[in-house]
């Protein structure tokens, strides 16, 4: 669905890193529900979201950061949520009635809480120092990821039968378990759940899978090893 009315050529600010996980997800969100957005490329691995420019939009100094109007914003979900609450209002992608956006509230909580964070301790170990991580850690990720397949055992979207919030926030992390050579596909439902969704979300490929593999490629040449792993050792020399 498209956006039509008053809100339909708002522009956004979106301060964003192509290869950015959570930056894929708004993008992909405000590609799906036709939001344009101003794109300002903040490169963390040039450290530019700690120019003085940067953190006085956002103390936090991280991306996705959105202003709309002066109306400044960060974490990509909040954002997401924001898109839908203040320019489609009773989209179904999120849905009004508190039963349903309950659930895909809880989901999204799931998203960040238990898929995220599994992911993050499988990948940040060989992103940053090159390094196999811990089987018991591909175990968890393993686990929780038979969850999420089981989830999509019986929807065609983690929602039910429509494409929600979570659908592409999900999506958006675990697809970029590719660039650190973890298979997804493995897992029968979430393949085909992929497979839809490429297939519902424009410009997936261009948005996402592009980026992803670009994240490969910069993995792979150690561009972020290069930039992290000596801060590392400074400041655990400084303990």
């Amino acid at each position: 669905e498209e956006v039509n009315g008053p809100f339909a050529k708002m522009v956004i600010k979106l301060y964003y890193m192509p290869i950015s996980g959570p930056c894929r997800a708004v993008l992909l969100t405000a590609r799906y529900l036709n939001i344009h957005l101003e794109l300002i490329e903040v490169n963390l691995l040039k450290r530019e979201q700690i120019k003085q420019d940067f953190i006085r939009i956002n103390p936090q100094h991280c991306v996705p950061t959105i202003d709309d109007d002066g109306f400044i914003l960060w974490e990509c979900r909040a954002i997401m949520q924001y898109f839908v609450n203040k320019y489609r209002a009773g989209h179904s992608v999120y849905p009004e009635e508190p039963h349903l956006r309950a659930n895909v509230d809880r989901l999204l909580y799931f998203d960040i809480g238990t898929i995220v964070a599994a992911q993050v301790e499988v990948t940040a170990s060989q992103i940053v120092f090159g390094v196999t991580p811990d089987q018991s850690k591909l175990d968890n990720l393993k686990d929780k990821l038979r969850i999420l397949d089981g989830i999509l055992a019986e929807n065609d979207f983690v929602a039910g039968s429509t494409l929600t919030l979570p659908d592409i926030s999900i999506a958006a992390y675990i697809t970029t378990l590719a660039a650190v050579n973890f298979d997804i596909y493995k897992f029968e439902n979430i393949s085909r759940w992929i497979k839809r969704l490429k297939s519902t979300l424009p410009d997936f490929s261009e948005i996402n899978e592009k980026n992803v593999t670009r994240y490969k490629q910069m993995i792979e040449n150690g561009e972020f090893r290069k930039v992290y792993n000596p801060l590392y050792q400074y400041y655990k020399s400084k303990r």
